[in-house]
């Protein structure tokens, strides 16, 4: 076994909760609602979940640590990692995730604006504009993607959910 390959040898919650369990139909749920319950206990294991080769576990990983919030604010850098991803549900997930661990990823996401990747660019965007509609520079990043026909549909849509979010934030201040 490679020591640096942390694939190799799953974690294991007290309870026999494996990360594995997160990819398997049958699984996944008794799974995702241990964890979480769990809370930061359960944070480690999920990110190892994060760098699981099944792309299912690896967005369930992250919807879990969403879930737990901000004592899951050591996976912000791993999360961040999967808006990179090719698998657009996994960006979603890590998306979603960032925005619910809140103020303790607004540093990483802000960073990621900068990216030349424009999903990673835009899931960051999306994820700070729905945790702080105030974030201007996340919006103009919005607009972009809004206006962009290579986007598929998906992004289309959460651009302009936290656009609009962006636009009630602004009226108010009024």
């Amino acid at each position: 076994m490679n020591p640096g390959d942390k694939r190799e040898k799953k974690r294991t919650l007290p309870n026999g909760c494996e990360v594995g369990q997160l990819g398997k139909r049958d699984t996944m749920w008794p799974a995702f609602q241990t964890m979480v319950e769990k809370g930061e206990a359960a944070v480690p294991t999920l990110m190892e979940g994060l760098q699981d080769v099944d792309e299912q576990v690896r967005g369930v990983a992250a919807v879990a640590l969403g879930e737990i919030g901000s004592a899951a604010r050591e996976a912000v850098p791993q999360l961040i990692a999967l808006l990179y991803e090719e698998n657009r549900e996994t960006r979603m997930a890590a998306a979603l995730a960032l925005m619910k661990i809140g103020p303790d990823a607004v540093e990483a996401l802000q960073t990621c604006l900068q990216s030349d990747n424009r999903q990673a660019r835009f899931w960051a965007a999306w994820a700070l504009t729905m945790n702080d509609p105030s974030q201007t520079e996340a919006v103009n990043v919005l607009r972009e993607a809004w206006a962009d026909d290579r986007n598929d549909k998906y992004v289309h849509l959460a651009a302009a959910e936290a656009i609009f979010k962006a636009m009630r934030y602004q009226s108010s201040k009024r």
